[in-house]
């Protein structure tokens, strides 16, 4: 059970951090908004709103990572990154912030959504280059692919 609790938490966490990508984009040093110490949320939830709070807070801050899920002894890669993205036709590399870079096959099964609204499913062709992107995939090395990206659009500019 934990394991799927784990699986399931480290994807809503790429999601959810994805949506602090073109924050992490622009260097804005502003910080984000203090949590309000008041909650209409029941004391037996509470603890659960934590932990997704750190844990968001934590992807806002994230630039890649990469870990091991296993079950009965079958382990599974895997990699998420956030950055620029430079896209082709069935592939997609992201640039992070520290100059790393990372390339993902996308197929039919890669999911694309658009961080004004994570419930829609939208076509990998929304995606453009330079565009500010979350992605999380599976594989190793140089074999990854894309099971969801997030994309923030292009770089905020601040004048």
């Amino acid at each position: 059970m934990w394991k799927k609790v784990l699986i399931s938490g480290a994807v809503g966490a790429a999601i959810l951090g994805a949506g602090g990508t073109a924050l992490a984009a622009t260097g804005s040093n502003s910080p984000s908004p203090t949590p309000s110490t008041t909650s209409s949320t029941p004391a037996t939830h509470s603890g659960h709103t934590k932990a997704k709070h750190r844990i968001a807070a934590t992807m806002r801050r994230t630039v890649q990572a990469t870990w091991v899920t296993g079950k009965d002894g079958h382990f599974v890669t895997h990699d998420a990154i956030r950055g620029t993205a430079t896209v082709g036709t069935s592939s997609i590399t992201v640039k992070a912030a520290d100059g790393t870079s990372e390339t993902f096959a996308v197929t039919s099964k890669t999911k694309v959504r658009d961080k004004g609204d994570l419930k829609k499913v939208v076509p990998f062709s929304t995606v453009h280059n330079d565009d500010v992107v979350g992605v999380l995939g599976t594989g190793s090395g140089s074999s990854l692919t894309a099971t969801q990206i997030v994309d923030a659009g292009p770089p905020s500019t601040t004048s």
